[in-house]
């Protein structure tokens, strides 16, 4: 395979264009088990360009959780510091509800766009074929840690809120 040259602005080159199957084979090692519901959403943007609206409710009921056990990091973190900043001004349920509802409406298509750019990223690498599914494999998946995390965190969230609103 010829070598990719160096781009200008000094970030690696982007991968070569991937046939619609291999694509869609690394989205598939990429998003691991339960993969089909996701790779609906995932070929509805490469084919039409438009994700429409692939509900997940786990996303709503439990937010933050979810979304570290997607590997959504920043949106994880954005779950943790939303409702913890807004509890001077409003009641922190309603900026958690507020994510917890853009997660439900738009997770899968988080979850597909991340995918794209790991998989751009490691075949930027140029690896032999094993290598590069398996650092797509260990980039994709879910956290078990992070959705224990996330769990403790909501329930020390919920203890707080319900603490602060005894006091008041």
């Amino acid at each position: 395979m010829a070598e990719p040259s160096a781009s200008v602005s000094g970030l690696p080159p982007l991968p070569p264009i991937l046939s619609p199957a291999r694509a869609e084979a690394d989205m598939q090692v990429f998003l691991g088990d339960n993969a089909e519901p996701y790779l609906a959403v995932w070929r509805r943007r490469r084919e039409e360009g438009a994700e429409g609206f692939a509900m997940t409710w786990p996303a709503f009921f439990f937010c933050m959780p979810w979304l570290l056990y997607r590997k959504l990091w920043i949106w994880g973190g954005l779950a943790v510091l939303a409702p913890i900043l807004a509890a001077p001004f409003v009641n922190p349920v309603l900026p958690a509800a507020a994510i917890g509802l853009f997660a439900m409406v738009r997770g899968k298509a988080l979850v597909c766009a991340r995918g794209e750019r790991v998989i751009a990223r490691v075949r930027a690498r140029d690896l032999p074929e094993p290598e590069t599914e398996a650092a797509i494999a260990a980039a994709g998946g879910v956290s078990l840690p992070g959705l224990w995390f996330g769990i403790t965190i909501l329930l020390c969230q919920v203890v707080l809120n319900a603490l602060l609103q005894a006091r008041s």
